[in-house]
């Protein structure tokens, strides 16, 4: 019979430990999640040295930045609260500590929901790192400049706006970006009240893409899964628990009744 199903395996050394991080792919399976983790691993050839070699330790980093990523635990929703809590600390320029909060929220989910995109290979002709080369582009430019400068016109021409409403200088500073026609990039209320005056520093952002980045959440890589399908659980199990407040007028329907109104629906 012909093989219908590949596993590779990463083994992370812990001191005495050894933890496995197991990458399947089935026949048949796009082929969007593994892309993305190969994407990582690609040496240019203008990165070679003059002997035509690459440095080990380098390539070392390259592997495990691929490979070395754990599957979407409650792990992740505690570090992503302790990160929301310290974001929301670094937001100057909104006095009032519930509205910082609500900011903070809009912003992580909008990131997150970009980083769905990179990952799929989805944003400027497939970088996988988008973000990331951003990110460090901004601070050669200048210091904390990525939400002033690059955030808000990422948001708010480059997803909000097709191509041909965009400023030359936007098209040039955020790259090939397709136009999303949805609320998740129109500016917040919060955005339209506080404006200039809102300051982030840069350091927020690397703190959060550092979490995302040592995470494979992104896509459905069960086995057997269709990785072009983005898994929703992660987005809704954030909602359950911190972003499910009366006070924001934010509800969610948690999965048991949901689970329990389609059973009795279809059933019937």
């Amino acid at each position: 019979a012909r093989p219908t199903q590949s596993m590779w395996l990463w083994l992370r050394r812990d001191q005495l430990r050894q933890i496995a991080r197991e990458h399947s792919y089935m026949s048949g399976q796009p082929g969007d999640l593994f892309l993305s983790k190969l994407s990582r691993m690609v040496v240019d050839i203008n990165e070679l040295d003059a002997q035509g070699e690459f440095p080990l330790s380098q390539l070392v980093e390259r592997l495990t930045a691929a490979l070395d990523i754990e599957k979407v635990t409650k792990k992740f929703f505690k570090e992503f609260n302790q990160q929301r809590l310290q974001f929301v600390e670094l937001i100057d320029g909104i006095p009032n500590e519930r509205e910082r909060r609500w900011l903070a929220s809009v912003l992580m989910n909008r990131l997150m929901f970009i980083w769905f995109l990179q990952c799929k290979l989805l944003l400027d002709k497939g970088n996988s790192r988008y973000l990331l080369d951003q990110l460090a582009a901004s601070q050669q430019r200048g210091q904390d400049l990525f939400y002033s400068e690059f955030l808000q016109a990422l948001f708010f021409e480059g997803f909000a706006k097709p191509a041909y409403e965009r400023s030359a200088a936007t098209q040039a500073l955020i790259g090939d970006i397709v136009f999303l026609n949805g609320g998740l990039f129109l500016q917040h209320s919060l955005e339209l009240q506080y404006g200039a005056s809102i300051r982030i520093p840069d350091q927020a952002f690397a703190n959060l893409f550092k979490l995302f980045g040592s995470y494979s959440w992104h896509l459905d890589d069960t086995p057997g899964g269709q990785d072009n399908e983005i898994n929703p659980d992660v987005l809704g199990y954030i909602f359950e628990k911190y972003i499910n407040q009366k006070a924001f007028g934010a509800y969610y329907t948690r999965p048991e009744i949901t689970e329990y109104l389609s059973e009795r629906t279809i059933h019937r």
